[in-house]
């Protein structure tokens, strides 16, 4: 896996400087991987109850698909890398760390192309 942008809550000295920063990034790589924006979203280990599950294929947005992968609620830490492999294709990986899981490594979410997402749920 590639690291493609990074955003630290606790480290963001001007919130909306480092968010805009860190979401035009994102939206950079994510029109790169996904042109026509059409995608599948398949989530591991969210929250505290570790939670996974899945997003039917749809058409989103950079902004709104990461509005998708991420908790609403709390200050989140987001890695979001480049990744490819035989289940997934090339993909985005979406690594984020708040306070319902602290540790990096345990909460992700794959946001993959839609022939993907066939046998998944």
């Amino acid at each position: 896996m590639k690291l493609l942008a990074e955003y630290d809550c606790q480290e963001a000295e001007d919130f909306e400087w480092d968010w805009e920063t860190f979401e035009d990034d994102f939206t950079f790589h994510f029109d790169k991987v996904f042109p026509k924006r059409e995608i599948g979203m398949i989530a591991e280990g969210h929250g505290w109850m570790k939670r996974s599950g899945h997003r039917p294929v749809c058409t989103l947005t950079a902004a709104s698909a990461l509005r998708k992968a991420i908790p609403a609620s709390g200050d989140v830490s987001i890695r979001v890398y480049k990744a490819k492999d035989s289940d997934k294709g090339v993909h985005l990986a979406i690594n984020t760390c708040h306070h319902d899981v602290p540790m990096w490594g345990q909460e992700w979410t794959y946001i993959v192309r839609p022939k993907y997402m066939e046998g998944v749920g």
